[in-house]
């Protein structure tokens, strides 16, 4: 009782400070937000402080992120202005325009446009861009269960799939100018320019569209199809909230005659191993519910099983760690939802067949691999 007590007020007070700044900044006058970086480190450091603090608090990130977040924010800053919004696809449902708020889109695109005498550009894009990276760990920490920040533990709630394995969907699934979106990611872990997230209020500045709910798929875009990738955190309500969003979506699809092709990663629950370790009998009681009304669905056209320890992830906490993959300890499934008219249309004569061997192969775990080009460094540095 105490704990669900503590919790309310928290989320009172998140909500409170979430509509206080939303429309300026954080800093207040004195307040410092800024970046250390030392020799041969892969990690920066991104310290705030006040003036009445003895030392600032300090969270670590790695560089190659760091610069990740920033080339995303200035393309979608330098873009912001140039949108032509009658011919954008409308996957998601406007409920609210996020470029008013803190920082706005006018003032970062002024800080690009600035004269080389007005006052430095940097100042104002470099602030407002530490502050929201700074909240994005935080808020993506506390989302973990808070221990993200202090000891990695929590990262693997917002893995992500290998970047070749979006390659591979993309070339298969080729016809047309088609769109692909990845329905569940951050700006930490995202691989494509178009994400859903579950904090539009700040990731709309590196790529999201808002969250995968608000997006109902039924953009008017021609004969171009829309193509999905779905792989939310493993927890009962988001997976089977998913899928009953996909099965709604694809029935409409169908019946206003659109090309809609969803890629859902989850865990397997079918119950064809009685082998399993209770471990994976726990994942699959939780997940079985969802995988069952999907796999069973009229628009499954594909399910691909894979083995556990067969095949990876990337680390949901790569931004933080000096790794960036991980092996996965449980069958996995890939499953093929379709709308009617999306259902012959893998590209150039290649077949769901081909797809699966595609898929097993860059699915493939790079942990491994990955550990022993480690040790090869540190060898070859001694």
């Amino acid at each position: 009782a105490e704990l669900c007590r503590k919790t309310n007020l928290a989320c009172q007070e998140l909500l409170s400070q979430r509509d206080r700044y939303r429309r300026q900044s954080p800093l207040k006058k004195g307040d410092r937000i800024y970046t250390e970086t030392s020799a041969n480190s892969p990690t920066l450091t991104i310290l705030y402080s006040r003036k009445k603090w003895k030392k600032p608090f300090a969270f670590k990130i790695n560089q190659l992120h760091y610069q990740k977040l920033k080339d995303r924010y200035v393309q979608v800053h330098e873009n912001e202005g140039k949108r032509d919004t009658s011919s954008q696809s409308t996957t998601t449902v406007a409920t609210k325009d996020f470029s008013s708020y803190w920082p706005p889109s006018s003032l970062i695109s002024y800080s690009y446009h600035k004269k080389d005498d007005s006052p430095s550009k940097d100042t104002i894009l470099d602030r407002s861009f530490n502050v929201i990276v700074l909240a994005l760990l935080l808020r993506y920490s506390a989302l973990s269960g808070g221990q993200l920040l202090d000891d990695l533990r929590g990262g693997g709630m917002q893995g992500s799939i290998h970047g070749s394995v979006f390659q591979v969907l993309q070339t298969r699934f080729s016809a047309g100018n088609s769109s692909w979106l990845e329905g569940f990611a951050s700006p930490f872990n995202a691989t494509l320019s178009r994400f859903a997230s579950v904090f539009p209020d700040l990731d709309w500045h590196f790529g999201s569209v808002g969250t995968f709910f608000d997006c109902t798929f039924n953009s008017d875009v021609g004969d171009d199809s829309e193509f999905i990738e779905a792989n939310p955190p493993f927890t009962p309500g988001i997976m089977q909230a998913m899928a009953d969003h996909i099965l709604r979506v694809l029935h409409y699809a169908d019946v206003n005659k659109r090309r809609l092709t969803f890629v859902v990663v989850i865990p397997s629950a079918s119950k064809d191993n009685p082998s399993d370790k209770d471990g994976a009998a726990v994942v699959k009681k939780a997940a079985s519910c969802s995988f069952e009304s999907m796999v069973s669905s009229s628009h499954c056209t594909k399910h691909i099983r894979l083995r556990a320890r067969e095949h990876g992830y990337v680390e949901g906490s790569q931004h933080l760690r000096p790794t960036m993959y991980k092996q996965s300890s449980y069958d996995t499934s890939v499953i093929i939802l379709q709308s009617v008219e999306a259902m012959n249309e893998v590209s150039g004569g290649n077949t769901l067949e081909q797809l699966e061997m595609d898929l097993r192969r860059t699915f493939a775990s790079r942990h491994k691999e990955e550990l022993n080009d480690r040790k090869r460094k540190r060898k070859s540095q001694c």
